[in-house]
Order: structure tokens, then sequence, then C-alpha cells
């Protein structure tokens, strides 16, 4: 089997849940050396007046560019500068346009015309440490909707052994209630 060397990984990701796949990156591939920066589109490549060769050509960029760690690259809107974010540091905030906005304030970088134009922090990278990076399976991921029986899901998740749950909310950032 030959080997070759890679600089940088670019994956091309549905922007509704780009952020949460940023952070497990992070995470999952802290050992792996080389910066993985996500990316995707407002609009298909097929429209007009798609983002979407913007965003792939910036996220090539930011990939050849950047320190080891996950990170999302967006435009949003063709031909204007992308932003880059640490993949840990990133959340959507809007459905058009500049869609995704820093946690903390400031993004990592920026890619304009080609090339990462400016750095603004370090990207805050977890230590591998050697240790081993899997899912466990022992997490439960839960999406909340109207009527869920949460006391049924919190009985079968203490009795199944589970370690964790993931609660996704409605895009509000509202849950269900029990009433009565």
């Amino acid at each position: 089997v030959e080997s070759f060397a890679v600089s940088g990984v670019v994956v091309l990701h549905g922007t509704d849940t780009a952020a949460y796949t940023a952070a497990a990156l992070t995470f999952l591939t802290a050992d792996a050396g080389v910066p993985v920066v996500l990316t995707g589109s407002n609009l298909p490549a097929t429209e007009p007046d798609s983002d979407a060769p913007t965003n792939v050509r910036d996220a090539i960029v930011a990939a050849g560019s950047l320190g080891r760690g996950a990170y999302l690259s967006f435009s949003g809107i063709r031909g204007e500068l992308s932003l880059v974010f640490a993949g840990t540091d990133v959340s959507k905030t809007a459905a058009t346009g500049r869609a995704f906005s820093s946690v903390k304030g400031r993004p990592v970088a920026s890619v304009v015309d080609g090339r990462l134009a400016r750095r603004y922090q370090p990207a805050n990278v977890p230590a591998s440490g050697g240790q081993s990076r899997r899912i466990d399976d022992r997490v439960l991921a839960l999406t909340l909707y109207p009527g869920i029986d949460l006391r049924l899901l919190a009985d079968a998740a203490l009795r199944g052994g589970t370690r964790g749950v993931v609660v996704e909310l409605y895009p509000t950032g509202t849950g269900p209630t029990v009433q009565g």
C-alpha cells in the first residue's frame, strides 16, 4: 500500500448541523496532526448566486494554511471573504448570508481572494495526550418533540446503563414541558 502525505482535510457538510460536527471533530481528530475544515453553502452549487464555490475554495485554502484542529470556514456570500471558526467556538446564527458566528466573539482567521488573509486568534486545540478517541455507544442522542414521554426515556436510559444524554432542542432553544 502506498502512503501519501495529507496536509489538510475538507469536509462538505450541511449547514444546519455543521457546528455540532465541528465541535465533535475537534476532539475526535485531536491526534490527526492536520487541519480538518468543514464548509457548506446557503444555496446549491448549481444556483447562479450560490456561495458554494467561494466556501469550498476558501475551505481548501484554510486546510492548507492552518495548524492542526477542526474548523468551520464559511462566507455565505458569493465572492466575499470567508470567516474561519474554531470547531469548539462556532454557532449557526442565521439561515442565510453570514450564517455562522463565534461564540467568543472572534473567528480564528479570514480568507480573502483565495488566501489566508488574517489570523485573529489561535484555535483552542485539545492536547491528545495519547488517549483513545472513541465514541461511547452508551450515550443517548435524543431529539425532543411535542408529547415525548421523558419519564419513559429516563427510566430506559437508567436501566440500560446510559452514561450520558445529548439533547437536541427545538430551533427556538426551548423544549417541551410536562403538564399535569
